[in-house]
């Protein structure tokens, strides 16, 4: 499988069972985006609304930080892709280190910057 695949797409937001704005927003993008040499991973089983050539895997890790910093990385450096999407509001530490994937990020919201005043009122 390795070096079949340019682009690694964490879709873990839109597979949730108990999906959000960002997995509607999530979903959305996912649309437009193409399915030839890319790999879609989430967390749940393949969703129907995936396109049947979507090459998917279902990942065995829900935990997030588990999930976002250690199989994602893995799984992008493994399949060799040259570059990893991520939604949500972090991307893999190690990545940073390893140059040779980039790292595209689409941030929903910058909720986790509010005060919890702000939050709480």
């Amino acid at each position: 499988m390795k070096n079949s695949y340019k682009i690694l797409v964490d879709i873990s937001h839109a597979t949730s069972p108990q999906i959000r704005g960002i997995g509607i927003y999530e979903r959305n993008i996912l649309e437009q985006m193409p399915t030839k040499e890319v790999i879609y991973v989430g967390v749940s089983p393949k969703p129907y609304w995936l396109n049947k050539k979507s090459n998917y895997l279902e990942l065995p890790f829900k935990f997030i930080p588990i999930r976002e910093q250690v199989i994602i990385p893995y799984l992008a450096i493994k399949f060799g892709v040259k570059q990893l999407h991520m939604f949500g509001n972090v991307m893999p530490l190690i990545l940073i280190l390893i140059k040779k994937i980039k790292v595209y990020l689409t941030v929903h919201d910058v909720s986790f910057t509010y005060s919890k005043k702000y939050i709480f009122c």
